[in-house]
């Protein structure tokens, strides 16, 4: 039996949450948009265009199958809910919370983020955008079942990870799109005067297409029963919603349930009375065993082209959260966690991941301020610097705004502001939770 000590908490959950915030907050960098306002700046052939490009790439998402760091973000995310939940749910037990108590919490939390993110997805829109594909969302649809897992042991977990990653694998797998979806959803597109787009596979991996797999096909059937407005979503066959532009679902939720259930097993390897550079160990390894096998599951993602046509149990896709992106996400979450913990509880050195921590613990408040608050950080830099401008002579505003590094100086100015205020709540220990 693994005896496990008082829930504590630790430096290194809040630090890597708090980077995984950062990196979300900080639109990165504007890269992709200097890039593209400025397409010389990565001639080929050259040094600083060969990084430019590079560094844009790592801060967007990939079309389709693959990976960049930006699609880490959100497994991360998902990955840090399950690790905090092994410690929540043992403090309020030992605060003498019974197990109704806890459960009634979790289902309150999960109806709260489902709401919050529908909320916030709906900024700017005609009416509510009832949509549940954002983080918040999937979190929300996913947080019961976690919850039911928590007190169940390593051993179940284990087993409830394999049994999700089966059925995901299952229900594409076993329902292929047909020719006529195929058909409607090409028509579609024709009608709404959009690219063509529901390949990239053929034969058994066409379960897996853009637009046209069952997680598609559900969404058909689920977000034509809520309203939506007709301009943004034409009828077409009697029907609103077609396609998430994208390619994100909301059955996303049952697969990255799994990305949950790892974090759960890595929160409770951190609450054992191991050793601290055993939970390293643990952790690193885990994300090496991990990586191993999503590059298993679908060789291609390796920047190797020979491998390029090698046969994939499963392609590596974050946008509908294939079961090899779980293991291969799943692997890096480790490796991160693994890596944050080894720095600040195993070597003792904490100070230097305050920055991050004062994020970490206020990532709900993160989050919100960046859905919410860059239009208006924006529009209130540049009001002040008119006023400065106008008071001096000075051209500050035309100069930073109009500038070509725009994008860039907003991102960052954006970011300050947003770690500005966790900072002030951190210091006031004012924290919003759900």
């Amino acid at each position: 039996m693994i005896k496990e000590p008082k829930a504590e908490r630790l430096v290194s959950i809040d630090a890597y949450r708090g980077f995984v915030m950062m990196a979300m907050a900080s639109s990165g960098l504007g890269l992709g948009s200097l890039l593209a306002a400025n397409p010389d700046w990565a001639a080929e052939g050259t040094l600083a265009g060969g990084l430019l490009r590079a560094a844009a790439f790592q801060a967007s998402h990939v079309a389709w199958q693959g990976c960049a760091f930006w699609d880490l973000i959100q497994p991360s995310f998902m990955f840090l809910v399950g690790t905090s939940l092994a410690f929540s749910v043992a403090r309020r037990e030992q605060g003498g919370q019974g197990y109704s108590g806890r459960l009634g919490h979790a289902l309150v939390r999960s109806v709260a983020l489902v709401l919050l993110g529908i909320f916030l997805i709906s900024n700017g829109q005609p009416m509510t955008n009832f949509s549940f594909v954002n983080v918040l969302t999937q979190i929300g649809l996913g947080y019961p079942l976690l919850f039911l897992l928590a007190d169940l042991g390593w051993r179940v977990q284990a087993a409830a990870f394999v049994a999700v990653l089966a059925i995901s694998f299952g229900l594409f797998a076993l329902n292929p799109p047909s020719a006529a979806t195929m058909a409607e959803i090409q028509e579609y597109q024709q009608f709404r005067k959009m690219e063509p787009d529901t390949g990239p596979y053929e034969g058994r991996y066409a379960a897996w297409n853009k637009h046209v797999n069952i997680a598609a096909s559900a969404d058909r059937l689920l977000l034509n029963a809520f309203p939506r407005p007709e301009k943004s979503a034409p009828e077409f066959h009697d029907r609103q919603f077609w396609i998430n532009e994208g390619g994100y679902q909301t059955l996303n939720f049952l697969p990255s349930l799994a990305t949950m259930v790892l974090g759960l097993v890595a929160g409770g390897w951190l609450r054992t009375e191991w050793g601290k550079a055993s939970q390293c160990v643990a952790l690193i390894g885990g994300g090496v065993l991990f990586l191993i096998l999503g590059i298993a599951c679908d060789p291609a993602i390796l920047p190797i082209p020979a491998l390029g046509n090698v046969q994939s149990l499963c392609p590596i896709v974050k946008k509908i959260w294939t079961p090899s992106w779980v293991l291969f996400s799943g692997g890096w979450a480790l490796l991160m966690l693994g890596f944050f913990h080894l720095a600040t509880e195993a070597w003792g050195r904490k100070g230097w991941a305050y920055p991050l921590v004062v994020v970490g613990r206020n990532s709900i408040a993160m989050y919100v301020m960046a859905q919410l608050l860059g239009p208006w950080v924006d529009a209130t830099l540049k009001t002040h610097l008119a006023a400065v401008d106008s008071a001096t002579g000075w051209t500050i505003a035309a100069a930073l705004t109009g500038g070509v590094l725009w994008p860039v100086w907003r991102s960052l100015i954006r970011l300050s502001f947003y770690w500005v205020s966790c900072w002030y709540l951190d210091a006031n220990r004012i924290y919003i939770k759900i």
